[in-house]
């Protein structure tokens, strides 16, 4: 699935930014059987990060544009967060096999993108 552009800078430059750095991390867990407890609390911490910053910022930006489905766009960042994070903190910082890492993140990517794809576009309608 390829990822559309919602046409405004802020937020096309980070969805960017986390597909590139997640599609990264990706490669690294592919080859790997294992995955230390520094690599998965440092790419937990990222989507966490990334979720709270962004939404939150995308959330601003729909005020300003008085985009009117802010409060049920407001209710999916809600419900995608806690999908995300249930996924991330199912992975329980031991020692874990590659492959479940790799599909945990997998998932979490397809969701974001999916949201983009479909959910964030109303946004660009309104601009």
């Amino acid at each position: 699935m390829k990822l559309t552009k919602l046409g405004i800078q802020d937020l096309d430059s980070d969805h960017s930014d986390f597909f590139e750095r997640s599609n990264h991390f990706l490669s690294q867990i592919g080859e790997k059987e294992n995955i230390d407890n520094k690599d998965l609390s440092r790419m937990n911490s990222f989507f966490k990060d990334y979720l709270d910053n962004h939404f939150s910022k995308e959330e601003k930006i729909q005020l300003k544009l008085d985009y009117p489905y802010q409060k049920e766009h407001k209710r999916v960042h809600k419900i995608l967060k806690k999908r995300v994070l249930k996924l991330i903190n199912s992975l329980d910082l031991k020692e874990v096999e590659g492959q479940e890492v790799y599909e945990v993140y997998a998932e979490v990517m397809q969701l974001l993108q999916a949201h983009i794809n479909y959910i964030d576009q109303g946004i660009k309608k309104h601009m």
